[in-house]
């Protein structure tokens, strides 16, 4: 659809402009803004989060292993008895009946969480820095962070400011990143605030026809990038107390590099521009002789005006964004997350497929050049890991500063984005993610070795 004229254009009253404005406003505030919090800065939306968690801590593991027996259960008989309510209901048809391979590690994952309930089982599998991490640092805070996530992100989907934003960098995001301009709110919600928040808004506006397979997989993959608040903690882990901004805008910098060329390249390059549904607006156009401003908040006002705006509305989307990532991605969290990272607790495996990038490393004149090659992979099972390998094994400062940047700039780790990914309906296979996350650490290594030789040395 194409705004062909002047016509399409029209003016507001105030009152329809502050349906758009206010729960903008609101949305930014929470999901963007920066504030003051124990000594640093996060955005509003992950202190909420942060603070309900720590009250319901003590329940938490309780509520993470139900779910994700119910959903090893739930599919076991849709599977086998194929009761009615099960098969002629489309939410929960779609929920409980995945393909055999996600079938298989829903029952996995239960068998963990049985071992984990019980302590029985190899140390590998309920060890403190295996499965019991994984259900203490990460899926303890996914519930709550899901809840209020699927809740309070509607302000920002849709009451028009995705539109508005999206007129403005239209022309920038699709030369750059060959995307929509409204890609720029997952990006910016990341970078501030929580790459589980925008993996969320990302498969959203796919499943929403807003995106394309492509477009989504380029987001997903590129931009669900860790907060602000996370780059700190990885900062301080690697004792680069000098170098916080040169270690920020490093990072930064070969972020925005990295993801002008991750779409030009496969295969991100090959994903094709299908829709999950179709939707017409995302052909709409800015007709000739109308300000671009006049035009964005046209889009932005139409939106508030056929948006629901009842409590009811909220908390039906943060429960139905809650139960559906609860079955289908809690158990791929727990299941991935525990695989990749006992291979790099009890193997050396990661040390051994760091070996093929001694010869790139010792090129690059990086100091300590075998022991940054045992760091390079650890990071596609946790992006904490490759921080603590450096810091207890590497001396040379540069060294550290340019594993940590990349640690940061790798973005895709099994523990947590890569298995939200794999969960959601962004076709990205496993397969795509591990050629993206190598693509991703030549690419961004070259770019922070270089950044690192000036500012430090």
């Amino acid at each position: 659809m194409e705004l062909q004229n002047n016509k399409d254009i029209k003016e507001y009253t105030l009152k329809q402009l502050l349906k758009f404005l206010i729960p903008s406003a609101i949305g930014v505030f929470l999901f963007m803004i920066p504030v003051p919090f124990k000594g640093t800065f996060n955005i509003p939306i992950a202190i909420i989060v942060s603070k309900v968690t720590n009250i319901i801590a003590v329940y938490m593991p309780t509520i993470v292993y139900t779910v994700i027996i119910m959903s090893a259960i739930g599919t076991i008989i849709r599977k086998t008895l194929k009761p009615s309510f099960m098969v002629e209901n489309k939410l929960i048809d779609t929920l409980f009946n995945p393909s055999m391979i996600w079938t298989i590690i829903r029952v996995l994952a239960a068998i963990m969480v049985l071992m984990l309930i019980f302590g029985f089982g190899p140390e590998y599998i309920i060890g403190a820095n295996t499965g019991t991490f994984v259900v203490n640092e990460f899926l303890r805070n996914f519930i709550t962070t899901i809840f209020f996530a699927g809740t309070i992100m509607t302000l920002l989907l849709d009451y028009g400011f995705m539109d508005f934003i999206g007129a403005y960098l239209s022309v920038v995001f699709r030369k750059l990143f060959t995307l929509p301009g409204r890609a720029a709110i997952d990006c910016i919600t990341s970078w501030l605030g929580d790459a589980v928040v925008a993996v969320l808004i990302t498969s959203d506006q796919y499943d929403k026809g807003y995106y394309s397979a492509r477009e989504a997989g380029i987001i997903a993959t590129t931009f669900s990038a860790v907060s602000i608040s996370f780059t700190l903690v990885i900062f301080n882990q690697l004792g680069l107390e000098q170098t916080f901004f040169a270690f920020y805008y490093t990072t930064l910098l070969a972020g925005i590099i990295a993801a002008m060329i991750m779409p030009r390249i496969p295969p991100l390059r090959w994903k094709k521009d299908d829709y999950m549904v179709d939707n017409p607006e995302v052909h709409i156009t800015k007709p000739e002789g109308v300000s671009l401003f006049k035009y964005a908040t046209n889009l932005a006002v139409n939106r508030a005006e056929n948006a629901n705006y009842s409590l009811s509305r909220f908390l039906k989307n943060g429960l139905n964004t809650l139960f559906a990532c609860g079955i289908n991605t809690m158990p791929i969290v727990l299941f991935i997350g525990t695989v990749t990272l006992a291979f790099n607790e009890y193997t050396p495996l990661f040390q051994w497929l760091g070996y093929p990038f001694l010869p790139l490393l010792k090129l690059l004149g990086i100091p300590e050049a075998m022991e940054a090659s045992g760091c390079l992979l650890a990071g596609f099972g946790d992006n904490f890991v490759p921080a603590v390998i450096a810091a207890s094994s590497i001396k040379s400062e540069i060294t550290r500063f340019i594993i940590g940047s990349l640690s940061i700039n790798q973005l895709i780790y099994m523990s947590q984005v890569g298995a939200l990914i794999l969960g959601s309906n962004i076709p990205i296979k496993f397969t795509d993610l591990a050629l993206i996350f190598l693509e991703r650490t030549v690419i961004c290594l070259i770019i922070i070795t270089l950044i690192a030789k000036f500012i430090i040395v």
